[in-house]
């Protein structure tokens, strides 16, 4: 049975350690967002005060308090506000695909009627979305936003809750004889004893005995020292590994800490003790360590030790076809020293399928980052981190994903924000080589993850600083141009785009381009009515040139477009042998990403032969996959197929009712995702409807088309795996994947 797709959005990732102090303001949190309804909440305050701990904590505690969960969005990998809402829509599971309404409107829609949380933590550097945020809220009536920031938005609606530093100890209460043993009181005091004991187990804290109130005074006293900052306070717990409590406060006090340079000495304490707690913690590493620190900090949401040890020692060149193998000891060792002293974490938000990742809070990450430009290493930093992201993404392949296709997206997806750090600096720094090489392998991540405006930005970006790349990356810049021409709806466009891809290949006497470009410019001439004989010729030249260069991945693409418009001029058949010889090349290549397309249209040829059961076993099959890919746009396909097989050709109890399900099922991932090429697809609904609202009345078909709207993609397979088919029924029906058009 296909396996259903994952929830409409990830769980909110799970606290490493409980959250000490913080019941106020869980309370506060509680009572604004529930009490008083507040659209948007944000929690406000510096650096290390442990607004994102908070907001996570408050998610797992409210989550059952909507209906629709909670879902928490991390936004500090992202340097451009026009990114945040296309992030948003990612975690909802929304394709940023289609012409109609604007990504905004649509994720108001998704959201207008749902009950559900939603944390977006670390705002303060993409402020000028906070206008988007507001216009959302003001759009929804039961779903709320939590917000962390430096400062608050400033927009209408907003709530502020002020997140204060953890309350001090009395150092004078474990000086006397008899202390009040419940050290846990103090929050302060208990997250530095027990990040000090994780690092230590050995360490004296019992206040029953001399040494342990001893320590204890010494430990009440550096929280003080620290103002109660708690990302101060882990870091200074961390060096508990090697230094006494007392040293450490000695170390505290040689440095005057609270009043190390970090901002204007007329601030509050809190403003200075963070810079200077991290600058104390970086001046006690070896030299080794404090140059791993710099580097890592030009990661954008985590990394790999394996991609970490790529770019900490660029003579150790990594192969990223070989994930797994044993990095290099002496970063690894570096790294490993960094987590134990809290200036590396390991990134629990990841999921467990992959390989471990970790992370610097982003405070840490940011002082790394500094050092590393006062050091004048950031440009070679750069450049191997971009070099490495390259490499890893088209190691994934940039075109079928390979064969473990499910592996290799969320490799990608993980890497994201990487790629982004890394497309942003290579343009910057006039990489361009290297930003085209890059943007070829990260947009079929793009394409499936749905992300077409970012996709048609950062491409023409690198379009135009591509003069002196190799031909085949110039050319496959312009395939993927076409590809997210089509998937906004203009196919003159695409055609624009293939006859450039031919041209470049042509000058370079690149025969695989010269194939590429018949093919692309057959699926922009098929897009576009009554011309599918011509689009039908353009990819058999294609498939002409490809089939004797062992292409696979390109030629099995060339005989499924032949067999697509060959179909769509009325040449079954023919359609079907096309098809089945690019389906057989793409299962030679292992195209796993593929497969489903050949499968969709080999279902809907078998439809025409008027063979049900060819067409049952093909959707099948590929509805499968594409659940395994979460490739929504090609499930809404699939969909429409089935409801045209049950429609035709059911031979269950309730045949009409099958076919309605499917349908309503399609229609909802079409209006959430506003898939574009389907540009009719109301009126054909309605043409398609028009003899089951005659046979069973408008009422029944409405009540089942909503119900089908309703069902979990869980439902939706257990309908797929009981269909059953006989002979033709109705043999002038309308054809819903016909109205939907190619998708190849």
């Amino acid at each position: 049975r296909p396996r259903p797709m994952r929830p409409s959005h990830p769980a909110p990732p799970a606290p490493g350690a409980p959250l000490l102090g913080r019941a106020a303001e869980l309370g506060a949190i509680e009572e604004a967002l529930i009490g008083r309804g507040a659209p948007i909440l944000t929690l406000t305050g510096p650096g290390g005060v442990g607004k994102t701990r908070l907001a996570t904590e408050a998610a797992l505690l409210l989550a059952d308090r909507f209906a629709d969960g909670a879902v928490c969005v991390r936004l500090e990998g992202l340097a451009d506000p026009a990114l945040v809402l296309p992030t948003l829509a990612g975690a909802l599971r929304l394709l940023e695909i289609g012409d109609g309404t604007g990504l905004k409107e649509r994720i108001a829609a998704h959201l207008r009627g749902r009950e559900l949380l939603v944390v977006l933590d670390n705002l303060e550097h993409l402020l000028p979305a906070a206008g988007d945020l507001a216009d959302l809220a003001g759009q929804v009536s039961r779903t709320r936003f939590l917000t962390t920031s430096r400062e608050s938005l400033r927009v209408r609606g907003e709530h502020v809750i002020a997140v204060p530093t953890l309350p001090l100890p009395d150092p004078a209460l474990w000086q006397s004889p008899a202390p009040d043993p419940d050290w846990g009181a103090s929050p302060a005091l208990a997250l530095f004893v027990a990040r000090a004991l994780a690092a230590r187990p050995a360490l004296a804290v019992d206040p029953r005995t001399d040494a342990g109130r001893a320590n204890l005074a010494v430990i009440a006293e550096i929280c003080r020292r620290l103002d109660g900052l708690p990302l101060a306070i882990e870091l200074a717990a961390a060096q508990a590994e090697v230094l006494a409590p007392a040293s450490i406060l000695a170390l505290l006090k040689d440095a005057a800490l609270p009043r190390f340079a970090a901002g204007g000495r007329d601030q509050p304490a809190r403003f200075q003790t963070l810079p200077a707690a991290i600058g104390w913690s970086y001046d006690r590493l070896s030299p080794e360590e404090q140059a791993v620190f710099r580097t890592l900090s030009v990661f954008a949401g985590g990394f790999t030790l394996p991609a970490a040890v790529a770019v900490i020692a660029a003579e150790e060149r990594f192969d990223p076809r070989q994930p797994r193998a044993e990095p290099g000891g002496d970063a690894i060792g570096a790294i490993a020293a960094l987590a134990r002293k809290h200036l590396v974490t390991e990134d629990a938000g990841v999921s467990g399928e992959l390989e471990p990742r970790f992370r610097m809070l982003e405070p840490i990450r940011l002082f790394a980052l500094e050092r590393l430009r006062q050091a004048d290493e950031e440009p070679v930093v750069r450049q191997r981190h971009a070099a490495f992201f390259a490499d890893l993404f088209e190691a994934l392949d940039a075109l079928t994903l390979g064969p473990d296709p499910e592996i290799a997206l969320r490799r990608q997806a993980a890497e994201l924000d990487n790629a982004r750090a890394a497309l942003d600096w290579t343009l910057t720094a006039g990489e361009h080589a290297l930003a085209v090489r890059l943007t070829c392998f990260v947009a079929q991540l793009w394409e499936i993850r749905g992300l077409v405006g970012e996709a048609r930005q950062r491409i023409a970006r690198a379009i135009a600083v591509d003069g002196t790349s190799a031909p085949d990356l110039r050319w496959f810049l312009r395939f993927w141009a076409g590809t997210f021409a089509l998937d906004r709806g203009e196919p003159e466009e695409a055609a624009f785009w293939a006859r450039e891809l031919s041209a470049i290949a042509e000058a370079a006497a690149d025969p695989v381009g010269v194939g590429v470009g018949f093919a692309a410019l057959s699926r922009a001439v098929g897009a576009s009515s009554g011309r599918h004989a011509e689009a039908a010729e353009l990819a058999r030249s294609a498939a002409e040139i490809l089939d004797p260069l062992g292409q696979e991945e390109w030629s099995g693409w060339a005989w499924s477009r032949l067999g697509i418009e060959q179909r769509l001029a009325g040449q079954p058949e023919e359609a079907r042998s096309s098809l089945l010889r690019g389906l057989e090349a793409r299962r030679r290549k292992s195209c796993a990403g593929c497969i489903p397309y050949s499968l969709l249209s080999l279902g809907a040829a078998a439809m025409d032969l008027d063979e049900p059961e060819a067409a049952l076993a093909a959707f099948r099959e590929g509805l499968a996959l594409t659940l395994e890919h979460e490739n929504q746009a090609l499930a809404l396909a699939f969909l429409l197929g089935l409801a045209d097989l049950a429609w035709q050709f059911g031979a269950g109890a309730e045949p009409e009712r099958d076919s309605l399900l499917a349908a309503g099922a399609a229609e909802a991932l079409r209006r959430r995702h506003g898939l574009g090429r389907w540009s009719g697809a109301e009126a054909a609904l309605a043409r398609w409807e028009a003899p089951m609202r005659a046979r069973l009345g408008g009422k029944a078909v409405d009540a089942c088309v909503a119900e089908g709207m309703g069902a979990s993609l869980v439902e939706v397979a257990r309908l797929v795996d009981a269909l059953d088919v006989g002979t033709r029924r109705w043999p002038d029906s309308v054809s819903l994947l016909a109205g939907y058009g190619s998708v190849e």
